[in-house]
């Protein structure tokens, strides 16, 4: 996209003529080939990826308890626990260290004392509920910011109750997909 260099500046001077939008044309179509390569390129620091530290209150039942409703909260809090620690984004918090009374706190937003789960150093929440009906279970899982004290994500599923295991399973896909936008790996 060469052009004539002239040495003359008067009115009737081919160049004055020529619009100012062919030199930048010109310009554009030099500099295309660097700009149709260029790669958005994120530089991930593994030394400053910091887990997020999340707790995962004991699953809370709210029909009649039976042992087997009790067996199943206790195993469905580790259920949840080693699939979000596998996942390897969360500082899943030792249950021990955890303040709220389970007996006497809930599940909702309303329910919950926010500033004991700061003082363990939860960042997330993650809170189950669920009833046992005939044969089947309904489970109503949550996920909470706990600076914010605010509900991010809400599942409800009913299912056979042999597809609890399962469906806690799906619950924390659904954590890991929240945070990384990735599909979960725990219910394959």
């Amino acid at each position: 996209c060469a052009l004539p260099i002239s040495t003359s500046f008067g009115k009737n001077d081919a160049m004055s003529k020529r619009p100012t939008w062919i030199l930048l044309l010109c310009l554009g179509l030099l500099l295309w080939p660097t700009l149709a390569k260029a790669q958005l390129v994120i530089d991930v620091d593994p030394s400053k990826f910091r887990r997020l530290p999340l707790a995962v209150a004991p699953l809370k039942r709210f029909s009649e308890a039976v042992d087997i409703e009790l067996k199943q909260s206790l195993r469905g809090q580790d259920l949840l626990m080693n699939d979000l620690q596998i996942a390897g984004v969360f500082e899943v918090l030792d249950p021990k260290s955890f303040l709220e009374d389970p007996k006497t706190s809930g599940i909702t937003e309303a329910t919950i004392n926010f500033t004991q789960w700061l003082q363990v150093g939860a960042e997330g929440l993650v809170k189950v509920g669920y009833w046992v009906n005939g044969e089947n279970v309904t489970l109503d899982a949550r996920l909470f910011d706990v600076a914010l004290a605010k509900e991010l994500l809400k599942k409800t599923y009913t299912v056979p109750a042999p597809q609890f295991r399962r469906t806690l399973h799906a619950f924390a896909d659904e954590i890991v997909k929240f945070y990384t936008k990735e599909e979960g790996i725990f219910s394959t």
